[in-house]
């Protein structure tokens, strides 16, 4: 290729990179990124760089404990860790491959003595809801290679059964984290952009802010509902998956709580109360019962109210997670601030 040939490519790329990032930076003044989140992997390397006397495993609704994290760290004077592992999606399968395959390694590492080089572990607790007794199509989530997977389990698993829908979540993963920079990658799939733009062009259809309320409200609803009778949310796999991890901490003689987080009140309905949020609960304070572990419904019983949730109806906004570690370390939760008795040798 002759040397101006190559210098009219060159300056092709250049323009249109410029191009594209003076868009995506005009773009987030209309609509700003979000803030980063607190995700499974910074649970796990706090894991690999502590020694946690707590571990707290659930959903991205784990996050909720960032707050309580820190009043254990500052009631302690920094001697005592609880870590957080939000696993964005949930599902009990998934905190299982996670606990089997990156936690586990980390928790029963020895030194040549044969003592534990992590050996402050007294409490688990696990936050779930009745979405996490649902089973995938797929017999695994696809946030375990998403959110679980190293780099190593990655190209270990596609080098048995090659690259597929399921593995290559991985790499949409990695690639949104290389450019967590960008409003165009973070928001794909989302659609807070196109939302703002349309509100920044006045072309917002489907009527005003109470409208898209109440249509967000119905389908949250109708889901909720869905649930008692979906045949995915009662065939036992994720219960199974559940049971095992309870089984570990058992083994480890961990103090063990099982708290279900709390819902916007605005998505359930009577019937949702009286079927699928009520049958979760009876069948995992029956299995808390069964097994003498300490449960928590925190479904409807905190002080959080509507205005506490994300514009998502899903997850506690700031105030709202104040309400919630008020409530549960002067309540409910209010052991975690306690030194934890020792668990017996795993």
């Amino acid at each position: 290729m002759d040397p101006g040939g190559l210098r009219q490519i060159v300056s092709v790329v250049l323009a249109t990179a410029v191009t594209v990032v003076s868009c995506d930076l005009a773009l987030q003044r209309i609509c700003p990124r979000l803030p980063r989140r607190m995700e499974a992997a910074d649970g796990i390397a706090l894991v690999r760089d502590g020694d946690p006397e707590t571990l707290v495993i659930g959903s991205s609704h784990g996050r909720s404990f960032i707050r309580i994290a820190d009043a254990v760290a500052r009631a302690s004077g920094g001697r005592r860790q609880l870590v957080p592992i939000p696993i964005e999606y949930g599902k009990q399968s998934t905190y299982e491959w996670i606990l089997e395959h990156r936690l586990r390694p980390l928790l029963e590492e020895r030194r040549p003595d044969g003592s534990l080089v992590r050996g402050r572990l007294r409490r688990l607790v696990l936050v779930t809801e009745w979405w996490d007794a649902c089973s995938p199509e797929n017999g695994l989530a696809f946030n375990v290679p998403a959110r679980g997977f190293t780099a190593g389990d990655f190209l270990a698993d596609a080098a048995r059964r090659g690259l597929d829908a399921w593995n290559q979540n991985y790499l949409d993963q990695a690639w949104s984290a290389l450019w967590r920079g960008s409003i165009l990658v973070q928001d794909r799939g989302v659609g807070r952009l196109v939302d703002a733009l349309r509100d920044a062009l006045g072309r917002r259809g489907g009527g005003g802010a109470a409208e898209r309320y109440a249509a967000n409200v119905a389908t949250w609803r109708a889901m909720i509902e869905a649930g008692a009778t979906d045949p995915r949310c009662h065939d036992g796999h994720e219960r199974a998956a559940l049971e095992r991890i309870l089984d570990w901490s058992r083994a480890r003689g961990l103090d063990t709580t099982l708290l279900l987080f709390p819902r916007k009140p605005d998505t359930l309905t009577e019937q949702a109360r009286q079927t699928t949020l009520a049958a979760y609960a009876r069948d995992v304070e029956a299995l808390a019962r069964r097994r003498g572990l300490r449960f928590v419904d925190a479904t409807t019983s905190t002080p959080v109210t509507d205005a506490d949730f994300m514009a998502d109806f899903d997850h506690l906004n700031p105030a709202g997670n104040e309400k919630f570690e008020r409530w549960a370390l002067t309540g409910e939760l209010g052991f975690l601030l306690e030194l934890a008795e020792r668990p017996a040798a795993p």
